[in-house]
């Protein structure tokens, strides 16, 4: 085998010079790279600096359009709050001018309702004055009509009497049927008497009945008194309720150990003394009060006129018999007499 010598100098001196080239080459290649990336690097620069300047003026965009909203809320604000003081300064005025005018309306009323008062208590008084003159007319006009009735009743009583002794004075000669016919006579001539007294206080009018009453109750105390039955007090219109029903009695004599029960009538008649009679049958029914007591109860029958016949009848029943004589009472029973009880 035949080896080839080659000659290694030219070949050096080619390889430097392709190295050189090759290295002028990359250097060039260099310059012309750190040339592009200092230019892409400025530019990149330029661009971040760019980019920054429009970040920049976008955040003073930002702060300008939000200082603008700022302000604008803030406008908006003083605005509202003016609007609101507004409404709060004409709200106050509103009810201030209300409460004027309902202090006005409340003064208005009062001073009305003062001078309605004063009005109402000026007609009363002048109703009170009207009434107490009329009161007393009508007291002056009853002293005279009691004058009159009194002097009537006294009158009457007198002449009634006068006819009634001398009725008895006749019967103790005559039949029991002419007695009756006198005692019929008698009742006709007193119920003319009581009809004439009543057209005087006026027909009605239940004075007649309020007066009879009273002129029994006010020497009622000292007539019992004088049987021995002691009276605490008198209650005139007393009245009870049972079963639905209602009754009442004239006048009760109440005592510490004695009830009496008093019935007044003008003419005493058989039938008041029956009806009486079975009333104080019942009295105890009727005020259990006065049962429980434990004292006694009596019934007694005040008039201003009767036959003879029906004080005898009243008499055997056990009631006390009180006579009513122009302006007092007395007892009428006879000697002896004890008053049943009921």
């Amino acid at each position: 085998m035949r080896i080839v010598r080659t000659r290694r100098v030219p070949s050096v001196r080619r390889d430097r010079a392709e190295v050189w080239r090759a290295l002028r080459l990359l250097g060039a290649m260099a310059v012309r790279n750190e040339e592009r990336i200092r230019k892409a690097t400025a530019a990149a620069e330029e661009s971040r600096k760019a980019e920054a300047e429009a970040r920049e003026a976008r955040r003073k965009a930002d702060a300008e359009e939000r200082e603008a909203r700022r302000a604008e809320d803030e406008t908006r604000r003083k605005a509202e709050a003016e609007e609101r003081e507004a409404r709060r300064a004409e709200d106050e005025t509103r009810r201030q001018a209300e409460a004027e005018a309902l202090e006005a309306r409340r003064q208005a009323e009062a001073k009305a309702l003062e001078a309605r008062r004063r009005e109402e208590e000026k007609a009363r008084e002048a109703r009170q004055q009207a009434e107490e003159k009329a009161r007393e007319t009508h007291r002056l006009d009853d002293l005279e009509r009691k004058r009159r009735f009194d002097a009537m009743i006294a009158e009457g009583i007198r002449k009634g009497n006068e006819a009634f002794d001398a009725h008895l004075r006749k019967g103790n000669e005559a039949s029991d049927a002419r007695i009756r016919k006198g005692d019929e006579a008698f009742d006709a001539r007193h119920q003319k008497i009581e009809a004439a007294l009543h057209r005087l206080i006026g027909d009605g009018d239940q004075r007649w009945g309020r007066l009879m009453e009273a002129l029994a109750e006010g020497d009622l105390p000292g007539i019992l008194r004088g049987i021995g039955i002691e009276v605490a007090g008198v209650r005139r219109r007393e009245g009870a309720s049972m079963n639905g029903r209602k009754r009442e009695w004239d006048l009760i004599a109440d005592g510490p150990e004695a009830t009496v029960v008093v019935e007044v009538k003008t003419t005493l008649r058989p039938e008041d003394v029956r009806h009486f009679r079975e009333r104080m049958d019942t009295f105890r029914q009727w005020m259990p009060d006065y049962d429980r007591s434990g004292k006694r109860i009596h019934g007694a029958l005040a008039y201003l006129s009767a036959g003879e016949a029906v004080l005898t009848n009243a008499e055997r029943r056990g009631f006390l018999l009180i006579r009513v004589v122009g302006s007092s009472a007395s007892l009428r029973n006879s000697d002896g007499f004890v008053p049943a009880r009921f």
